[in-house]
């Protein structure tokens, strides 16, 4: 797995314009001199790949037909259920306490089988036994403030809210039968939780996080649990490696006529390079 891991990790700085710009910023800050304070890094960034195994299903209802087939992403429509895609990170310590921190992950795929019983999505009912294709878009933007609650010369626990901008579209077609239908959704899902970082020693610190917020309004129900925890190296002057567990279970229903209902659930390893001005 961990062969695997920085393989994929390799290919996605590679692959990714971002990743890209991650290590050339790497490359013309790293001789900047280290700072002694742990804390009086103003701007960090990181960047690399996160090699995740995938669970996801969705339903798509219908006015006329009713609810839709739920349908297993993987098992049902031969999606990938691991895969490797970048994640990048921002942080902006704008006072002593006080950080604000910006990420960004695509988790889209997409894939052709044949189905092999009816499903219905939407208004459209798939016949078994024809080729379909998926495609089954994801992307999370999500932004956080957090006030350093207790802050030590080695650890620091800090308090945050923020949100997740969801931005969802699935869509199955049969080019044989000229069929077609899908569904989408573009919302923001806000979180409360909490990050703590404990410096082992001027080259190592432990990380971790946790988000979670569940929500029933009107013709919606929502639920985020998002978990991370890791390990960073201060490899030369102000660049790190580092590598950790991420977690995000996603889990989100329109109850109207022609709503539906998407779950999505990603843990993997991720592996990062990161500076710090």
């Amino acid at each position: 797995m961990s062969i695997r891991c920085l393989n994929a990790a390799f290919v996605a700085l590679v692959r990714f314009p971002l990743a890209a710009g991650v290590l050339l910023a790497v490359l013309t800050t790293a001789s900047m001199p280290v700072a002694a304070d742990p804390w009086s890094n103003a701007l960090e960034i990181r960047g690399g790949a996160v090699v995740m195994d995938i669970d996801s299903s969705f339903r798509v209802d219908s006015r006329s037909l009713g609810k839709g087939t739920t349908i297993d992403a993987e098992d049902d429509l031969g999606l990938d259920d691991d895969d490797s895609v970048f994640r990048g990170e921002l942080a902006w310590r704008f006072a002593r306490r006080h950080k604000i921190s910006a990420g960004y992950m695509d988790l889209s795929r997409d894939a052709r089988t044949v189905t092999e019983e009816e499903y219905q999505v939407g208004d459209v009912v798939f016949p078994a036994g024809v080729p379909v294709a998926t495609d089954f878009d994801l992307s999370l933007v999500d932004f956080s403030y957090s006030y350093s609650l207790v802050q030590t010369d080695r650890f620091e626990i800090a308090p945050l809210v923020g949100v997740y901008w969801l931005d969802f579209d699935v869509e199955v077609r049969s080019d044989a039968l000229g069929l077609r239908e899908g569904d989408s959704e573009e919302l923001p899902l806000p979180t409360f939780g909490a990050r703590a970082v404990y410096q082992l020693s001027p080259s190592w610190r432990l990380m971790g996080n946790a988000q979670y917020f569940s929500i029933s309004y009107d013709d919606y129900d929502g639920e985020i649990i998002e978990l991370g925890a890791g390990v960073e190296w201060n490899v030369w002057s102000r660049l790190s490696l580092g590598a950790g567990y991420s977690r995000i279970d996603l889990d989100v229903e329109n109850k109207k006529s022609n709503g539906g209902r998407g779950e999505y659930v990603y843990d993997g390893l991720w592996v990062y390079a990161g500076v710090a001005l």
